[in-house]
């Protein structure tokens, strides 16, 4: 989709999508050798050095988990995109564009952690509401977004928000529904 100059993405008909991973689906922990390496440099919104050794993650398995290779997504604390092998194959471009891959093994399959650094300065903080606990930011609730004048990045974070969710674009949600993949929450993040 390109724009012609003075023209406006309608985010209200083009909307983001928050990147969830369906409750169903697994979700995992970081081992314990690579704790410090996920918490402190993933979801920062900055590059890292990739660690020279294949992190580990375990299953952190409910009940009514299920587990096919082409649609787990164990999310690391429900937050941090882990993305399975296929996946990664057909979204490479994208997800090389707009962040870090980190390989990793989980259950025995081999996943890729994703470190998103792209952002996208979308927030209408005028009318959005912030929440904070003890005066720590803890989220968006009545999230509202403004006009951009040319396309978005397929996968991103908020400007200004890097330790909070992943947003993809309408295309990107798209070819995630065109190319099947399931394990994914893929609901309007407004």
């Amino acid at each position: 989709m390109s724009l012609n100059s003075g023209e406006f993405l309608d985010t209200n008909k083009m909307p983001i999508y928050e990147l969830k991973k369906n409750n169903n689906y697994l979700s995992s922990v970081v081992d314990k050798k690579f704790r410090n390496f996920i918490y402190e440099n993933i979801d920062s919104g900055n590059e890292v050095e990739c660690p020279s050794e294949t992190i580990l993650l375990n299953f952190a398995i409910n009940d009514d988990s299920d587990l096919r290779d082409t649609d787990s997504f164990p999310f690391i604390s429900g937050t941090i995109p882990v993305f399975s092998e296929p996946f990664v194959k057909a979204f490479s471009s994208e997800l090389k564009a707009c962040g870090q891959l980190f390989p990793a093994i989980c259950g025995g399959n081999k996943v890729f952690i994703f470190n998103t650094i792209e952002e996208e300065d979308l927030i209408d903080k005028g009318n959005t509401t912030f929440i904070y606990y003890d005066g720590v930011f803890a989220g968006i609730d009545g999230l509202k977004i403004v006009k951009k004048s040319c396309p978005l990045k397929p996968i991103f974070k908020l400007k200004g928000y890097a330790s909070g969710p992943t947003y993809i674009s309408y295309e990107m949600k798209q070819k995630i529904i065109e190319l099947g993949f399931a394990g994914l929450i893929l609901e309007p993040a407004l």
